[in-house]
C-alpha cells in the first residue's frame, strides 16, 4: 500500500493474512524518516468464524486513531462483546506497543509493533 503528498511519501508492505508481519516507511523528499514494524494476527484460541468480528472491530479501532499518538488504535474500544486495548510505551519518535482484541475475556487477536524516527 502506497500514499504520496507533496514531498512526502508512505509505503505499508506486509504478508500475510490471519498471521502477518509487515513494514510502514514514511518519506521525506525519498529519504527515509521514520518507520514502525509489526507482527501478529488471529490467535489459536480464536474460531475462523470470528475473523470477521475481529477484523471488523480491528478496523473501527484503527479509524480511531488518537491525533496527539497516531499509532494505531486508541488506548480502548469497546464494540458489543469485542474489546480493543492498545498498550503504548513512548511517542512518535521512538514506541513499542501491543494491541489486543478480546471477545469476552478470551483473548483472540495479538499484534507488537515498534518504530520511531530514523533521522
Amino acid at each position: 500500500m502506497e500514499y504520496r503528498d507533496g514531498d512526502f511519501f508512505y509505503r505499508d508492505i506486509y504478508a500475510g493474512l490471519f498471521y502477518f508481519v509487515g513494514q510502514e516507511i514514511a518519506y521525506f523528499r525519498d529519504t527515509p524518516v521514520w518507520s514502525m514494524s509489526y507482527a501478529g494476527g488471529m490467535l489459536p484460541a480464536a474460531d475462523m468464524n470470528q475473523a470477521r468480528e475481529i477484523y471488523v472491530m480491528l478496523r473501527q479501532a484503527l479509524q480511531q486513531m488518537p491525533p496527539e499518538q497516531p499509532l494505531r488504535g486508541p488506548p480502548t474500544l469497546t464494540v458489543g462483546p469485542c474489546r480493543y486495548d492498545n498498550l503504548l510505551t513512548g511517542s512518535i519518535e521512538r514506541f513499542h506497543g501491543q494491541e489486543r482484541i478480546f471477545a469476552g475475556e478470551s483473548l483472540l487477536y495479538e499484534l507488537h509493533y515498534s518504530g520511531g524516527l530514523l533521522v
